[in-house]
């Protein structure tokens, strides 16, 4: 009875250890994300620093909502594409100071995601939904925008409408979408801007 006892105890110390390196390593990985969010926004850096430090704490507590709700990656499983999008769109909507800004719409997927490759096109997303924002405040207007999640030839997309116009495309969100391999479409007409960012579900 004693040395079971032994074993049981054994296996429960090994299975901690276990998770606390698992945990170590994720935290380190994390810090590295962070890291490399503000060396690619020093590249394209706003007009000002308190513009940059704004668009850098969006671009976190959107990375603290891709975990959010995400347990089951942990365990292989994978990030639920439906509930991944709304949880990037409350959290830019959040970080504006304006809840009703963004709605979105999706049919309700069963498609997962690798955590790895969420993180990634989680964060071309969030730079395409923060320059809406930051385009409507600069307009001295309301933000009006509508996301679509659906399923497309080649892959998912993501669709992203506003209601003001743009000549260009943020350069971190081209950056981000030129490593993970996805595309991102953009037509712009008078007081309306409407984007697409296509994906596939593989890890590429």
């Amino acid at each position: 009875m004693r040395n079971k006892v032994a074993m049981n105890e054994g296996n429960c110390g090994s299975e901690l250890d276990s998770m606390a390196r698992e945990l170590d390593h994720r935290v380190r990985n994390n810090l590295s994300v962070m890291l490399a969010l503000v060396r690619l926004q020093s590249e394209y850096p706003p007009t000002t620093a308190a513009a940059a430090l704004a668009r850098v704490s969006a671009q976190i507590s959107m990375l603290a909502a891709l975990y959010d709700g995400s347990s089951e990656a942990i365990y292989g499983e994978g990030v639920r594409i439906h509930d991944w999008c709304g949880s990037i769109v409350a959290s830019i909507a959040r970080s504006a100071g304006r809840p009703d800004a963004i709605t979105f719409s999706s049919p309700n997927f069963d498609l997962r995601l690798p955590m790895e490759r969420a993180q990634s096109i989680g964060l071309a997303f969030g730079e395409l939904l923060s320059d809406c924002i930051e385009r409507a405040r600069q307009a001295h207007s309301e933000p009006r925008v509508s996301v679509g999640l659906s399923e497309g030839e080649g892959g998912m997309v993501l669709r992203i409408i506003d209601q003001e116009s743009s000549t260009s495309l943020p350069p971190l969100a081209l950056r981000l979408a030129e490593v993970t391999g996805c595309e991102i479409s953009s037509l712009s007409e008078l007081g309306r801007t409407e984007r697409e960012l296509l994906f596939d579900l593989c890890v590429s």
